[in-house]
Formats: C-alpha cells, structure tokens, sequence
C-alpha cells in the first residue's frame, strides 16, 4: 500500500492552478449568468446500474452572481494566490476572508465537476 500523499502546505496551496473541465459545454453566457451542462460521472462499483435505471448522463447548472464571477476568472493559468488577491480587492476582503470564500466556491464548482485544482507545472507542460 502507498504512503499518504503529505499535505500540501500554505505556499503550495497557493501556487495550485483551477482548470476548468475541458468537457464543460456553455449552454447560454448572458452578461448576467451562464448555463452549464456537464457529463454525469458515477462511481465505477455502482457498474450499470445507473444505465439500467436511466440515470441522468449529463447535468445543467446555472450561474449567477459570485459563483459567476469566480467561474470567468478561472482561466487555467492565474494560480489560487492570485485569485485570492483578485478576489480581495474586488470584494473588498482581507486576504484571508477573501481566500476562504473563494475555496468555498471552488469547492462548490469541484463538486458539481466543473473545475479541479491543478498543479502549475502540470499545466506549463501540457
């Protein structure tokens, strides 16, 4: 069995680039939203089972507000750090504040599939 991966620290939170799912199709972009569709990915015990019950193959969201305004600066290249700093000055945070709220909106956006935190290395080689 494989050591744990170590925990990542501060700095090298920091220096992680948000990507945005290359299969991420832009339904709708309007100055003031956008509808999203992405493929359903299920966990690959569940077999298929989700085919034979006609789960969902693909999911729509819509954003709006914030969620929209961190969705357009996530470009593949601005790493968190510099997010964070964005972030801040234009919400007018301390960059801590600023930096919490923004991880819990990429969080969000990880879950629902639309963005994952990378390596910048990882994306200056590809």
């Amino acid at each position: 069995m494989p050591a744990p991966k170590p925990i990542a620290t501060p700095l090298e939170q920091l220096a992680l680039v948000p990507l945005r799912n290359a299969k991420v199709r832009v339904l709708e972009d309007t100055p003031g939203r956008v509808r999203l569709e992405v493929d359903a990915v299920y966990p690959r015990w569940l077999g298929p089972l989700p085919r034979l019950l006609k789960a969902r193959a693909e999911h729509r969201y819509t954003l709006d507000g914030t969620a929209l305004l961190v969705w357009r600066q996530v470009d593949d290249r601005r790493s968190l750090g510099e997010l964070c700093d964005w972030f801040a000055a234009d919400q007018q945070l301390p960059f801590n504040e600023a930096r919490l709220l923004l991880l819990a909106f990429l969080r969000s956006l990880s879950i629902k599939g639309l963005v994952v935190l990378g390596d910048r290395t990882l994306v200056a080689d590809g």
